[in-house]
């Protein structure tokens, strides 16, 4: 998959699906992860700025970047999903 624009794929961290005690949560109480794995950036960014210069990504791939919960556009490939950030959606690199 390759990332176009000002576009940064990533590969969400999974998620637990049992406790530590072995008790299975249901997909309906499982919480989205907010962490995941740099797979592509795209091969520009637009600066905010009176002139709208273009700049290069903050992020490279294979970095663990740190998003807020609700970003980005899902999308399953393969039967993966992945999620497609803006890179001024990418909260911190960890």
């Amino acid at each position: 998959m390759l990332a176009l624009g000002e576009y940064v794929i990533v590969r969400p961290t999974a998620t637990k699906t049992r406790t530590d005690g072995g008790i299975i949560i249901p997909d309906s109480a499982q919480a989205k992860s907010g962490t995941g794995e740099v797979i592509s950036v795209g091969h520009e960014v637009y600066l905010f700025g009176p002139d709208r210069e273009i700049g290069t990504p903050s992020q490279a791939i294979g970095r663990t970047v740190l998003f807020a919960r609700h970003q980005g556009v899902t999308v399953e490939v393969g039967g993966e999903s992945y999620l497609a950030l803006k890179d001024t959606e990418v909260l911190a690199i960890l």
